[in-house]
């Protein structure tokens, strides 16, 4: 008889990164953040989403990524003996400060989405203060 079981067959000593890593994983995806000359550069693991799924906002220095996947069930015409993944949603923010915001540019690629985040190029004053 075909059966399901959410455990391992075999009992191990479990760490507790491995345990944090497992509760973790199911909400966020992997994510990689390079600093560049010209800012910052992002690359996002998001395998089996879309571009029109996916949502990138920045606001007060705060670059937030949203993915949201939704599976249409075909209940009627199939028998399932285990199905998972219905409904994906997955969020990481990230705190990048000095980003120009109307130069954020993101192309999503064969499930990898890069975000090429520019930095505000401040200028420069000086200011003399007077000692009293």
């Amino acid at each position: 008889m075909f059966q399901l079981s959410p455990f391992n067959s075999t009992i191990r000593p479990l760490r507790l990164t491995e345990w944090m890593d497992d509760i973790f994983e199911s909400n966020a995806f992997k994510l990689d953040v390079k600093k560049t000359d010209k800012g910052y550069h992002l690359d996002a693991e998001v395998p089996g989403f879309d571009k029109d799924s996916i949502t990138i906002s920045y606001h007060d220095d705060t670059l937030t990524l949203e993915a949201l996947h939704n599976e249409d069930s075909q209940e009627d015409a199939d028998e399932f003996v285990h199905q998972e993944r219905r409904h994906v949603s997955l969020k990481r923010a990230l705190y990048l400060p000095n980003i120009d915001e109307a130069a954020i540019k993101a192309k999503l690629s064969n499930g990898i989405l890069s975000v090429d985040l520019p930095t505000a190029v401040k200028p420069s004053t000086q200011i003399v203060i007077d000692v009293e």
